[in-house]
């Protein structure tokens, strides 16, 4: 998957994002597009845990994309019906540390540790898959904002 990035370098690639940046799709700002990412990291390293269970049919197709060379496609999950979230932080530059914080600690997290954790489309997934994951996600939205 060498078109995908890895979660260590992104904060070198966020230094590039300015607060006023204009998606090339979608409706989230910026810092909408950092908070999301931070709340799927959050999925990954156990701070925000999913109480349902996708069915293992669904759970299996969807994964069988997600461990594909196949790119996530613009406007996936999106609903343009949907409010966006409030924005937890004053700043984006705080945003971004918050994100920091998640994948540092989805790294320690996942250290010599067997564990899945549940991803509300592809079901329970261990540190490989959602590393897989992540790197689609992150390339997803940093291509989002020309950043890649």
């Amino acid at each position: 998957m060498s078109q995908h990035i890895h979660l260590k370098p992104v904060s070198e690639i966020l230094k590039n994002l300015k607060a006023d940046a204009q998606p090339q799709w979608g409706r989230m700002s910026a810092q909408h597009m950092v908070e999301h990412l931070t709340n799927s990291v959050n999925f990954s390293n156990g701070k925000k845990l999913l109480t349902h269970n996708l069915p293992e049919d669904k759970a299996a197709k969807a994964k069988a994309f997600l461990l594909s060379e196949r790119p996530m496609p613009r406007g996936v999950g999106a609903n343009p019906e949907a409010e966006l979230p409030a924005l937890r932080h004053e700043t984006l530059e705080k945003a971004i540390e918050e994100l920091q914080e998640a994948v540092q600690e989805f790294e320690t997290h996942h250290l010599n540790r067997e564990i899945q954790y549940a991803h509300p489309a592809f079901g329970k997934l261990n540190k490989a898959e959602w590393d897989v994951f992540h790197s689609k996600h992150f390339t997803h939205h940093l291509s989002q904002f020309g950043l890649l």
